[in-house]
């Protein structure tokens, strides 16, 4: 396949809350084809694409994700959650899909002990979900909405925080001044849903972290 162009006749929007259905299809297409976690579960769009949806409503209401568009249609998006809300998702308690709770357990595990204080809100983040509708992929659209991201700043956020199984992002991570990997989890016991798989916990921005001793 010939290496796509960069393009440059994109917008990028603060995501509202009519942007979040069809958000939380692009993210289910996006991650269920590419995420090597989410690839491990045989989970439904009917399982899914709700629980997406009550995830990510609350940052159309901080004003800290975006979209972007390109040919008139949305084909990227980058999710970042106050850590409040990170912590007290509106699905907490819900009887959840196996998936989300494997996964609900393995960032508790990155988090645990980390912040040794009350987070207020509007000083910390996560950036939760970021993808590229796979026809864009090549065109730039993940440096552009990295760059957006800086905008959080403005809204008061000092610290910031990402959790991913890309390989090629937790390579470069250390690249990127001010970031640094914090902890990382390795699922090597075979009986586990997410055997042959690892979690990284970088920290992007902000006072460096005191991270406590290795999980």
């Amino acid at each position: 396949m010939a290496k796509r162009q960069r393009r440059e006749d994109y917008t990028i929007e603060v995501m509202r809350r009519e942007h979040c259905p069809e958000v939380a299809k692009l993210i289910y297409k996006e991650f269920t084809k590419h995420n090597p976690v989410w690839k491990k579960f045989q989970s439904t769009p009917e399982q899914v694409i709700p629980i997406i949806l009550e995830r990510i409503e609350c940052t159309a209401d901080s004003e800290t994700s975006s979209v972007l568009f390109c040919d008139n249609k949305l084909v990227a998006v980058q999710i970042i959650i106050d850590y409040v809300d990170f912590l007290n998702p509106k699905t907490k308690g819900k009887d959840l899909p196996e998936m989300f709770q494997v996964i609900g357990k393995a960032h508790a595990q990155l988090f645990d002990g980390l912040l040794n204080y009350k987070v207020e809100r509007n000083k910390v983040c996560i950036f939760s979900y970021q993808c590229v509708d796979e026809e864009y992929n090549g065109c730039g659209f993940y440096g552009a909405l990295n760059m957006q991201a800086a905008r959080i700043i403005g809204l008061g956020y000092e610290i910031s925080f990402a959790i991913t199984t890309n390989p090629l992002i937790v390579g470069k991570v250390q690249e990127n001044q001010g970031s640094s990997q914090l902890r990382s989890i390795q699922f090597t016991e075979k009986d586990h849903p997410l055997y042959g798989t690892e979690m990284q916990l970088i920290q992007i921005a902000g006072p460096e972290v005191e991270v406590q001793p290795k999980l």
